[in-house]
């Protein structure tokens, strides 16, 4: 062609080459994200490597993921860096990568098997107060209590101190009341001491509060086995009371005390009785 310079002739022209390219042909950018056929290209947004930051905060290996949890920031204390804030997208979990810190199981809330274990083991020591005794001992349903003897000279004690046993056994309901001669088991007991002493003085020095004590053996007896099934040689009961006016306190009679110590007494007959075999 007329004009053309002699190399010019030589040179194919980009319409001449056959479509698809030939070895010569110039390869066209991909697109950003794309992956060239070869393995070669720009890598995805997002794609992370070994020593990449994530907003400053410098992540692990894919390999480092599968192992213990990454170490915190050390501006963020307990935070775990790879759990995004509020403000921030979730990571994304890349295919056959290990799971994410953030993404492991975590324990459902209430404690699970533990708070259950816990409840039954609750529940069954509160309700296995009563009918102790019938579990333990299942012959035994009935108790008899005699009057009990009297070693002091404090005149009328041991009767008070029977019928206040009485009441409590009665309202425990575990075992039944009924005469000696029938009783599957029987309630023995005596005062062998009573006492009163001086317990505080106002500031001229004088008694302004009694303390009384009574000690008392009990014992309590197996009739079906004909065996005893516990003893208590020396068991106290005390109270106190105050003869002159104190601040916080009533004048009280010494009748009034005797009557708190024997209380104290028939609860401890009781739960020996009832809920201590």
């Amino acid at each position: 062609m007329a004009g053309e310079h002699p190399r010019d002739a030589e040179r194919p022209r980009a319409d001449d080459s056959p479509r698809g390219g030939g070895a010569d042909r110039r390869r066209r950018p991909l697109p950003r994200g794309r992956k060239r056929r070869d393995g070669r290209g720009t890598p995805r947004r997002g794609a992370r490597g070994p020593g990449r930051t994530l907003r400053g905060r410098r992540l692990p290996a894919r390999a480092d993921l599968a192992g213990d949890r990454a170490e915190a920031h050390p501006s963020s204390i307990g935070e775990d860096p790879l759990e995004p804030d509020a403000h921030r997208s979730p990571a994304r979990h890349e295919p056959g990568q290990a799971p994410l810190p953030n993404e492991a199981a975590r324990p459902a809330p209430g404690g699970g098997p533990l708070r259950l274990t816990f409840l039954l083991v609750l529940l069954s020591a509160v309700s296995c107060g009563y009918g102790l005794s019938t579990r333990q001992n299942p012959h035994i349903k009935t108790v008899a209590v005699p009057i009990f003897l009297n070693e002091t000279l404090e005149k009328g004690i041991e009767e008070v101190l029977t019928a206040e046993l009485i009441d409590v056994l009665q309202e425990n309901r575990s075992l039944t009341l009924t005469g000696e001669r029938n009783a599957d088991s029987v309630l023995h007991g005596k005062v062998i001491e009573y006492q009163r002493a001086p317990s505080s003085y106002d500031q001229n020095e004088e008694v302004q509060e009694y303390k009384i004590s009574i000690v008392i053996a009990v014992e309590y007896e197996d009739r079906v086995k004909g065996k005893t099934l516990w003893t208590e040689p020396r068991m106290l009961g005390w109270a106190t009371y105050y003869v002159v006016p104190a601040p916080g306190h009533e004048v009280e009679e010494e009748e009034d005390a005797q009557l708190r110590a024997i209380e104290k007494l028939a609860e401890d007959i009781k739960t020996r009785t009832v809920e201590g075999w």
